[in-house]
């Protein structure tokens, strides 16, 4: 496969280990601070990592979305209605800081719902062509990434938001997500957040090479300015 293994930072202790990762995030959060920045947010554990990022570099400039979400309207599953009640979005919204929800309107078929993220986000890039793209991404135990799962059909699209059913493959099915195009050719920077004992094997797959099929967080290899910080011991 095409690329490198990205630089990877490994520290046991979890209260380190997000201090590395959110200083990692706030620091390209920094070197954009004057320019428009479309900050995408991961769901789970990744989210842990907002509670320590530098609300300085959050404000009129920031546009925040998610990389993935589930077509739910549900608090307890939809990514960005649990985003919108933590602290971390409060501030931002007081700050003046402009959102793309993932949240889908009432409604919104899935293709409906994918197709506008889709626009939104080409919308965005086109307002903003000096604008930055910086991500907080996530691996499963799967070693799916976004809501790219293992053979799925945002691994081939050229399209940038892909929405489809997952099948077996996850609890929450339905989804939108991230193309493996857009996680290449669109992130600028990205801090990827990979805890627990296991995410050991989906963490080796990253880091060798191999089929994007089989292990869509390979993608990683092909990203530019990606840092991985992780709990996990070689």
């Amino acid at each position: 496969m095409p690329g490198h293994v990205p630089e990877i930072v490994r520290i046991d202790n979890l209260e380190k280990l997000r201090e590395r990762a959110t200083a990692a995030l706030s620091q390209f959060l920094k070197e954009s601070k004057d320019i428009p920045v479309l900050l995408m947010l991961s769901g789970g554990s990744a989210m842990e990592l907002l509670d320590d990022i530098s609300l300085e570099y959050i404000g009129k400039n920031t546009t925040i979305t998610m990389l993935d979400d589930r077509f739910s309207r549900e608090l307890d599953v939809n990514n960005f209605a649990q985003f919108s009640e933590t602290m971390f979005c409060k501030v931002a919204i007081a700050r003046g800081t402009k959102f793309i929800s993932t949240v889908p309107k009432e409604s919104e078929t899935l293709q409906g719902f994918s197709t506008r993220l889709d626009s939104e986000l080409k919308s965005w890039v086109k307002l903003h062509p000096a604008g930055k793209i910086i991500a907080v991404i996530g691996v499963g135990p799967d070693a799916h990434t976004a809501g790219i799962m293992p053979y799925s059909e945002a691994l081939l699209s050229k399209s940038w938001v892909v929405g489809y059913d997952a099948g077996e493959k996850n609890v929450y099915p339905q989804r939108a997500t991230v193309s493996a195009t857009f996680m290449r050719d669109k992130i600028d920077g990205g801090v990827v957040y990979v805890r627990g004992a296991t995410k050991k094997d989906a963490l080796n797959k990253l880091i060798s090479e191999g089929s994007l099929n089989e292990a869509p967080a390979r993608i990683m290899r092909e990203m530019k300015n990606v840092k991985v910080f992780t709990d996990i011991p070689q």
